[in-house]
């Protein structure tokens, strides 16, 4: 389910917006004008070698058991480190396979839309979770899923520490009442658990951005029981790997405030490639910074630039309820 495997597709740009039901304080924004262009800070990367030693990690594949679990994570960062207040955080979970290395290649897609993100000023991280990355051993990464979740909490927990006590260009950089998660198929899975499930809820993450993903069970743990993460769940309905039917049922469980932005003929990977060439990926990266300017920087413009950006005919639709 990695964004390796899929071809890139060029499309048009153009959308389509149908704004749900719901009750919102502010109102429902008017589709408008285009959203001005954002400006765009320099961005530096750096490697974090996370290792947690307080849990281990199966044999499997050709990989043997380890008595730690390690999750070397990529960080994307506006350069020269802080400038007046702390940039939020956001934890970016990879598809299945689909974490490249900075050596190019359609595997390191992801990193066009983590920069881009960084570049509107956010502190992005991307961890290289155990058994899923296209250079690991380990086999089927379906076996290490239930672990996923704790591994997400441990990287917070780790950036969090770094920010407060490291040392370079993220020491006091992030907002740690700041906090986004989004991920990718396989990360989607990850992301909706640590946002929304009993099994394994971070309620530090304050806004979830879900892009191609599904509910998937989590031991016995429950979802949306008495939690209300603000999602946004963005799906293709041409998805033939994870479902359409499944994105929009993961949006009819999820309480409000919940999104949902379907790419029209959009498919598994490239909506969400990052790639500035490719019309729906923009929008995509566009749509998730829209989101999290609202409910990580207060942005009030944030939502009306989310749906007018959903708002001219045939690339995508958008449903909310706030």
């Amino acid at each position: 389910m990695g964004i390796r495997r899929l071809a890139v597709v060029a499309v048009a740009v153009a959308v389509l917006a149908a704004c749900g039901a719901g009750g919102d304080p502010e109102g429902a924004p008017a589709a408008g004008a285009a959203p001005p262009d954002r400006p765009a800070l320099a961005v530096e990367v750096r490697t974090e070698p996370f290792v947690d030693a307080t849990r281990g990690t199966d044999a499997s594949g050709s990989a043997p058991a380890s008595p730690t679990r390690a999750a070397p994570t990529r960080i994307f960062a506006p350069a020269g480190g802080q400038s007046g207040r702390p940039y939020p955080l956001v934890v970016f979970v990879h598809g299945s396979g689909g974490l490249g290395d900075g050596s190019g290649g359609l595997g390191d897609g992801y990193d066009r839309l983590l920069r881009t993100w960084a570049s509107a000023g956010y502190v992005v991280a991307a961890p290289a979770l155990p058994g899923s990355t296209d250079k690991d051993a380990r086999g089927d990464w379906t076996a290490d899923l239930p672990h996923f979740p704790a591994d997400v909490r441990f990287v917070i927990d780790e950036l969090l520490r770094v920010n407060r006590a490291g040392e370079g260009p993220l020491l006091g950089s992030v907002d740690p009442d700041r906090i986004g998660l989004a991920g990718h198929s396989m990360g989607g899975m990850i992301t909706l658990a640590v946002a929304g499930n009993t099994c394994c809820h971070d309620g530090r993450v304050k806004a979830a951005v879900v892009l191609a993903g599904r509910e998937t069970p989590f031991g016995g743990g429950q979802f949306w029981a008495r939690i209300r993460t603000p999602v946004l769940l963005v799906h293709g309905d041409g998805d033939t790997n994870v479902t359409y039917a499944d994105g929009r049922r993961a949006y009819a469980s999820a309480p409000p405030p919940r999104f949902l932005l379907t790419i029209i003929g959009g498919d598994h990977g490239s909506p969400f490639s990052g790639d500035p060439a490719d019309g729906q990926a923009r929008l995509v990266t566009e749509a998730a910074l829209d989101f999290f300017g609202h409910y990580l920087k207060g942005d009030t413009d944030g939502l009306a630039h989310l749906q007018a950006r959903a708002s001219a005919p045939g690339v995508a639709r958008l449903e909310q309820e706030r």
